[in-house]
């Protein structure tokens, strides 16, 4: 049996390779290479053994030796830490506890709140030619369908139609604009060319969002919740100390 070969072939500081640990190497490497010369092959695979044990000690022991790098290696190991905790504590949780959420909903409505929203009807077109004839055809009192129907057997689709509802605050050229229900407004381009025509088809007035309007934001402040929750949790358990000679040579280095 190999095992029989217990004698130390390599040291480094207080760790030894044995022959055994060498022959396995040897045999695992090159078992179906050993030619005529094998006492070339050892050798050969002895240095290369060698080196591999040098590179892995100094591998293991690199933090040891290197405090920038340890310091590394420790701040990516607590990222992880922390990641791996924040996504318990925090992210997955408010992702996937639908009852705490809608109970944070119920309990905090006047943080979703919808503002003042304008109901628009857009007339976009590909030619500004077509703006006058959009823009006096509302005017006379034509309805959205009947203006998109008097252009509708352009086979080249040059005008489209689309309805959406605007927030006060979230669209600049919207906001420029005086919000009155009927209201017709021709908007242009960066190069000053007419690009759509704007209908006030309606105006909302403040309103309460839905849960499902406003999912999305109620998890991401039911986040931040969860969060300043555990750290009062953190620091009513445990009391902070800061290692003041540590934090002195963190910013020398960093200077």
């Amino acid at each position: 049996s190999l095992r029989k070969y217990s004698k130390p072939v390599l040291t480094l500081r207080d760790e030894t390779t044995t022959q055994y640990d060498f022959l396995k190497y040897l045999f695992e490497n090159r078992a179906s290479l050993m030619p005529e010369n094998v006492g070339f092959v050892i050798r050969k695979s002895f240095k290369e053994f060698a080196d591999k044990q040098c590179l892995a000690f100094e591998d293991k022991h690199l933090e040891e030796k290197e405090f920038d790098f340890r310091m590394i290696m420790n701040e990516y190991r607590d990222g992880i830490l922390l990641f791996d905790l924040m996504d318990k504590k925090v992210w997955s949780k408010a992702s996937e506890d639908s009852l705490g959420l809608e109970n944070y909903y119920n309990q905090n409505k006047k943080k979703f709140q919808w503002k003042k929203r304008a109901v628009l009807s857009v007339f976009e077109f590909k030619s500004p030619e077509y703006a006058d004839s959009i823009q006096n055809m509302l005017l006379q009192g034509k309805t959205d369908e009947e203006v998109f129907a008097y252009f509708a057997s352009d086979s080249l689709k040059q005008v489209t139609l689309k309805t959406e509802k605007v927030e006060k605050g979230s669209k600049a050229e919207i906001d420029a604009l005086k919000w009155k229900k009927e209201a017709v407004y021709l908007l242009n381009n960066e190069q000053g060319k007419a690009k759509s025509v704007v209908v006030f088809r309606d105006i909302l007035q403040p309103s309460q969002k839905d849960f499902s309007e406003t999912r999305g934001m109620v998890i991401a402040n039911y986040q931040d919740f969860l969060e300043k929750k555990w750290i009062d949790e953190l620091k009513a358990k445990y009391q902070v100390l800061v290692n003041k000679d540590v934090l002195k040579e963190l910013k020398k280095r960093k200077d």
